[in-house]
């Protein structure tokens, strides 16, 4: 009898955290500044904050919970805590993206929690952040919920070819995925280089644009499409050079990895996958104080006929 009840509360848990909804925290996208000057034009004059808090009531969380975010023009260090206890730092990135935080079992309290978003550092940041939800679901959970399988080919040879795929959602933001880079894959929340013009991730459902390129002188290919729980659709998209660059080599002077020259944040074998899809022929390593060979290294990723 014990082991039934304690199976069958097992199963109740399980089925609270599969069905429960997303609950919204703060539906704005608020402009923050840390300092007194504005940064671009496009901002405000006068920003809303120069830090986010949000309280909100809650239960104290046995298990894994998720917080999603928005996040805008973000280059410097951004502290995201809950109760006073740090979730992580949103992403140093400029674009517009949807971005995720594993919530530790036991942070969320029994009543009211606080939320805040803040910065220490000297140099002027304006940012946008906001429309905050919580999720009972882990982490994983939520950015693995389906599956997106994507083929790109050259539209006029009908062959694979190296690309960049980027994913927004309905508002035109990138979508965090539930995978890490690996050997034929350079992955970043919304934007995905692929080696051989296929790529299958993991992503929450929702509703999705989905875009294929090369670099300059490739068109661009798009689709959108609504994904829903435990979907895996697979779609096909099709680009076609449209520059005769005949006579000219797509050249980068400037490439250093984090592997080699200890910042920036694509690893050498992320680089051989981002030169091949965006159509890099001649790229010029430029590491600090060692002489780089690309050619192992785009042969283990398999794209050394590409540049």
């Amino acid at each position: 009898m014990t082991k039934l009840l304690a199976i069958g509360l097992l199963l109740g848990q399980a089925a609270a955290i599969i069905a429960a909804e997303p609950r919204t925290l703060d539906d704005r996208l608020l402009h923050l500044r840390n300092g007194e000057s504005r940064e671009w034009a496009d901002f405000a004059e006068s920003p809303d904050a120069d830090s986010l808090t949000v309280a909100f009531q809650a239960e104290a969380n046995s298990t894994e919970q998720t917080l999603r975010l928005r996040q805008q023009d973000v280059k410097q260090a951004w502290r995201v805590e809950l109760n006073g206890q740090p979730l992580g730092q949103l992403e140093r990135d400029e674009n517009d993206m949807i971005f995720y935080f594993a919530i530790p079992a036991g942070r969320l309290l029994d009543g009211e929690n606080i939320l805040t978003v803040s910065t220490t550092a000297k140099d002027a940041d304006d940012i946008r952040v906001g429309q905050i939800q919580l999720d009972t679901r882990p982490r994983e959970q939520v950015l693995r919920e389906s599956r997106l399988t994507v083929a790109v080919t050259d539209a006029d040879r009908n062959r694979p070819l190296p690309c960049r795929i980027t994913v927004v959602n309905a508002d035109g933001s990138l979508q965090s995925f539930g995978d890490e880079s690996h050997d034929q894959l350079a992955i970043r929340p919304g934007v995905i280089y692929s080696g051989n013009g296929s790529a299958t991730v993991n992503l929450p459902a929702g509703d999705y644009t989905v875009y294929a390129g090369r670099g300059f002188e490739y068109g661009v290919s798009s689709t959108r499409l609504t994904i829903k729980p435990d979907d895996s659709p697979t779609i096909k998209l099709a680009i076609r050079r449209e520059v005769d660059t005949t006579g000219w080599i797509s050249c980068d002077t400037h490439v250093h990895t984090l592997t080699h020259s200890g910042h920036g944040d694509a690893t050498i074998d992320e680089r051989m996958l981002t030169i091949a899809g965006e159509g890099i022929e001649l790229p010029i390593a430029t590491d600090h104080n060692v002489q780089i060979d690309h050619r192992p290294f785009a042969e283990r990723a398999g794209a050394e006929r590409f540049f």
